[in-house]
This record gives C-alpha cells, structure tokens and sequence, in this order.
C-alpha cells in the first residue's frame, strides 16, 4: 500500500514540477525582448493576436504588453494574427512554432543555468 502511495505522490508533484516549468517558460517566452523584436518586425504590427486552438500554450487568456509590443494569446479565435502549431516543452530545451498566413517562425530556447536564453528562430513558408 505504501508502495502505491508513493507513486502517486511522486507522479502528482512531477505533474506540479511541470506546470511550474510551463509557466515559467511561457512567461519567459512572451516577455523576452528578442521575440517582441522578430514578431513586430515579421508582422509590421504593435499589436499581436496569437490563436491557442488545442490551449497548448494556456486555456484562459494571456496579455503581455510593452512600449514597444501587446500580445495577447486566448484560444478563442478573434482575426488572429498568428496560430500555435507547436509549443515543445522539455527540461532543458524549448520549440515554439507560431504559423501565419503560409509561412512559420519558429522559436528555440535552451535553459542554462536555470534560465531560459534565446537560442535560435527560422521562418519558413508553409506551403
């Protein structure tokens, strides 16, 4: 019996570790000022809509906002401007693919040092 209740208590704070990941990481992801730079400057937009579908990002709506740039995620559709394709979380390395029109940017981030830097991004048509 005892056997089974460490289990379960392993598993359920294993899935309380990656939240906290996710959100850290999400938080990280839309406040960093190289991304706000690459998608004002791929859209020619302020302000920017990013349609969630399968709520991979978050299910309520998130609003990150700067001088420079507003996002705002919601996986309602409302004239987005950008939708998730595909957001790869793992321990130490991150994938964001955000598609548009017919083409993609795409995002890595590698954590070092307990931090997530900015290690690369690529856009690419999609058809």
């Amino acid at each position: 019996m005892s056997f089974f209740l460490f289990i379960f208590i392993s598993v359920s704070s294993q899935q309380h570790v990656q939240t906290d990941s996710k959100e850290i990481f999400t938080n990280e992801f839309f406040s960093n000022k190289r991304v706000h730079y690459i998608l004002k400057d791929y859209l020619k937009k302020d302000k920017i809509t990013i349609f969630d579908k399968d709520s991979l990002i978050t299910d309520k709506p998130l609003n990150y906002s700067n001088a420079r740039i507003t996002l705002a995620i919601d996986n309602k559709l409302s004239n987005a401007d950008l939708f998730v394709q595909y957001y790869i979380l793992n321990p130490d390395l991150a994938y964001v693919s955000l598609w548009g029109g017919i083409s993609a940017i795409s995002f890595t981030f590698a954590k070092k040092g307990g931090k997530w830097i900015f290690f690369d991004y690529s856009i690419r048509e999609t058809r």
